[in-house]
């Protein structure tokens, strides 16, 4: 049971690190896709990975990881990172 509480912390932490517009995303591409067979699965989520990619949010994401820094949403809120 401790190591169940654990892993669902260490992911709910990971999944909180997340873009705030990423989090919601995700949570509208699994209520879209649910009646959707495989082809029109992979379509549907690659075009909208794409999206969020493209997006002012996901180019300062993109950004903060080539540059090695924290993103603009966890900045102030690492106390691991001076």
């Amino acid at each position: 049971e401790a190591a169940l509480d654990e892993a669902i912390a260490l992911r709910l932490d990971e999944y909180l690190q997340a873009a705030p517009g990423a989090q919601a995303a995700v949570q509208e591409l699994v209520r879209a896709v649910t009646a959707l067979g495989p082809e029109e699965l992979r379509q549907e989520t690659s075009r909208r990975i794409a999206e969020r990619r493209a997006s002012e949010e996901g180019r300062a994401g993109m950004s903060a990881f080539l540059e090695k820094r924290l993103p603009p949403w966890r900045q102030g809120n690492d106390p691991d990172v001076s």
